[in-house]
């Protein structure tokens, strides 16, 4: 995510200004941490919503000292360019493990493309899931029917589908397999919930 604030700073004495004092204007570092503040804070489903926080804490914090601020928020990490990296690293790394790959999105990304990529490894199979964000979701019927509509998928790619990710593990605990290698990819909302379910899992 990128984001860049343009502040127009209040007019000022002259005599003010030439004393030089941090006080008597605005701290860029600070203004950086505030808004690194919120987006780390962030579990906003729209970039909108994260952008009103974000003014609100610079004008609370600096309201007297300017006059109009401009906020610019751009999501520059697109799912597909995670798919892409994800897929080369193990093709150049352990192109011949398997692979269980744990696959949910939200209904707005680029998931035909992903799906697409995901598919180019070559023994992997892949569990389909629904991510828990009612409004934005995916369905794991859909998510499977883009799966099986792709033109890649072989013999050797095996594709379940679960309603949500709270049973993911259960297949883990029922036939454990050492040479078996997890992920999870999709939206964040997604990869979020299977963290937390593997925190529960491994702590068992």
């Amino acid at each position: 995510m990128e984001v860049s604030a343009e502040i127009r700073l209040k007019l000022q004495d002259l005599n003010v200004l030439k004393a030089d004092a941090l006080t008597n204007t605005i701290s860029y570092g600070e203004v950086y941490k505030i808004i690194a503040h919120e987006v780390a804070l962030s579990q906003d489903q729209l970039l909108e919503y994260l952008g009103v926080r974000i003014v609100e804490a610079l004008r609370d914090r600096f309201a007297e000292k300017f006059s109009s601020l401009t906020l610019s928020i751009k999501k520059i990490a697109l799912p597909i360019n995670g798919t892409n990296a994800l897929v080369k690293i193990f093709l150049l790394t352990v192109p011949n493990r398997k692979v269980t790959g744990w696959v949910g999105f939200l209904g707005d990304k680029q998931v035909v493309r992903c799906v697409d990529r995901l598919l180019d490894l070559p023994n992997a199979e892949f569990v389909v899931s629904t991510p828990d964000n009612p409004e934005r979701a995916l369905p794991a019927d859909k998510l499977y029917g883009i799966f099986q509509a792709n033109q890649k998928i072989k013999q050797n790619h095996v594709l379940y589908k679960i309603p949500d990710p709270s049973s993911l593990f259960n297949g883990i605990l029922a036939n454990p397999d050492a040479e078996m290698i997890y992920i999870a990819t999709g939206s964040f909302y997604f990869i979020n919930q299977v963290k937390s379910q593997w925190e529960q899992y491994r702590f068992k």
